[in-house]
C-alpha cells in the first residue's frame, strides 16, 4: 500500500510523492525496493527514473531466490512537516531504515551502510519474514535534542500468510520492538527477551502472561517475544493506543473445514515488550475491564480467539473503572 506525503523540495519547498514498496516475488532483479514516486511529475505523462520517480534498491534478493518489499511506514523525524525516514521489512526478514532527509535526491537511501553493502536496521533470525507494516514511537525513554537522532522504536511482527505453503510452516516467529538510535545491523542478541506465559483468571478464563523484564536502553537496543504455538505469526498491522501496543496473531488450519484456524489477540507496554500495567481488555467478557481481568495478579495480556483475526481496532477512550488502562 501507497504512503502520500510530503518530501523536501528545493528551497524547503514541499513535493508531494507516494511511497511504496516493490511487494513480493519481484520480477526484475528479485530485490527489495523502495519507489519514491513524485506525483505531480506524472503530468506529462511520461514517468522517467531519478527525475519523476526514485528507485532504491536494498541489494538483497536475485532471480532464483525473489525477495520483495513490504508496505513500509512513513515519518517525520525532525518535526518539521515533511516525511524524513522510512521503515519497511522484506521477505528475507530485515527490517531496512531508508533515510529521505533533505532535497537532494542523490543523497536518498538505504540508511545503514557497511561501506558500499546496505545493511538493514534489523535482521531477524533465519525464517522469518516481515509482512505486515510497523509501527513507529518516538522512545520516551531517551530523549534528544539532536534530530540527527532518529530515537524511533520501530514496532512489528515476523511471519507470512501469503501462499498455500504458507499454512502449515511452523517456525517460531515473533513480535520485536528495535530502537534505531542511529545504528544498523542489530539482531535478536542486542534486545531483550520477554516470555509468554498461560494461566486464568479469577473466573477461570484461559489466557497469555507476558514478563516485565526490564529493559535499559543505554545497553539495550529493544526488546522481543517469540510466539509459543506451533505456526503461530504475526501478519497483520500493529496498533499503538497510549503506552500499549495492540497485535493479533494467527495460528492457520491445514482443515478446510475448520474456522481456518486460531488466532491470539495481544497486548504489551510498546516501550518493553512487557506486560500492561493495568488490564487493557475484557478477557472474560463480563462488559467490565477490572481486576477480574488478570492472570495471578498481572494483566492479561493476550485472549484467544476462534479464526482468522484482523488487524485490531481500538474504539472510543472510555475508562470502565478507576483501574482501567484501556478499553481497546
Amino acid at each position: 500500500r501507497p504512503s502520500i506525503v510530503p518530501l523536501e523540495g528545493a528551497g524547503k519547498s514541499i513535493r508531494w510523492a507516494a511511497v511504496f514498496g516493490n511487494g513480493y516475488n519481484d520480477l526484475g532483479s528479485g530485490e527489495a525496493k523502495l519507489f519514491v514516486l513524485f506525483l505531480e511529475e506524472g503530468l506529462d505523462g511520461t514517468w522517467s527514473p531519478g527525475t519523476d520517480y526514485i528507485e532504491i534498491s536494498t541489494g538483497v534478493g536475485t532471480v532464483a531466490d525473489r525477495n520483495g518489499l513490504s508496505t513500509p511506514a512513513v515519518v517525520d523525524t525532525d518535526g518539521d512537516g515533511r516525511a524524513d525516514r522510512v521503515y519497511a521489512g522484506d521477505l528475507e526478514g530485515n527490517m531496512w531504515a531508508f533515510d529521505l532527509s533533505g532535497a537532494n535526491t542523490g543523497n536518498w537511501g538505504v540508511a545503514f551502510r557497511d561501506g558500499r553493502t546496505p545493511t538493514p536496521l534489523y535482521r531477524s533470525p533465519a525464517g522469518q519474514p516481515i509482512t505486515s507494516t510497523p509501527v513507529i514511537v518516538r522512545n520516551k525513554s531517551m530523549p534528544t535534542s539532536n534530530f540527527n537522532t532518529p530515537n524511533t522504536l520501530v514496532i512489528f511482527g515476523t511471519g507470512q500468510y501469503l501462499t498455500v505453503g504458507d499454512i502449515s510452516t511452523t517456525g517460531i516467529q515473533s513480535m520485536v520492538g528495535v530502537w534505531d538510535s542511529g545504528d544498523g545491523g542489530l539482531t535478536q542478541a542486542d534486545l531483550v527477551p520477554q516470555y509468554i506465559g498461560l494461566g486464568a483468571t479469577p473466573d477461570g478464563t484461559i489466557g497469555r502472561t507476558l514478563t516485565s523484564n526490564p529493559v535499559d536502553y543505554t545497553v539495550s537496543k529493544g526488546w522481543y517475544i517469540n510466539l509459543p504455538d506451533p505456526g503461530e505469526r504475526q501478519v497483520t498491522d500493529p496498533v499503538i493506543r497510549g503506552d500499549l501496543v495492540f497485535f493479533n496473531t494467527t495460528s492457520p488450519d491445514v482443515n478446510p473445514c475448520d474456522a481456518g484456524g486460531t488466532s491470539w489477540l495481544m497486548v504489551a507496554d510498546w516501550l518493553t515488550g512487557g506486560a500492561p500495567l493495568q488490564a487493557a481488555f475484557d478477557i472474560n467478557n463480563d462488559f467490565t475491564v477490572d481486576e477480574n481481568d488478570t492472570i495471578k495478579d498481572q494483566p492479561a495480556a493476550g485472549m484467544q480467539a476462534s479464526g482468522i483475526a484482523a488487524a485490531p481496532v481500538n474504539l472510543a477512550n472510555k475508562r470502565y473503572t478507576s483501574t482501567t488502562q484501556t478499553s481497546g
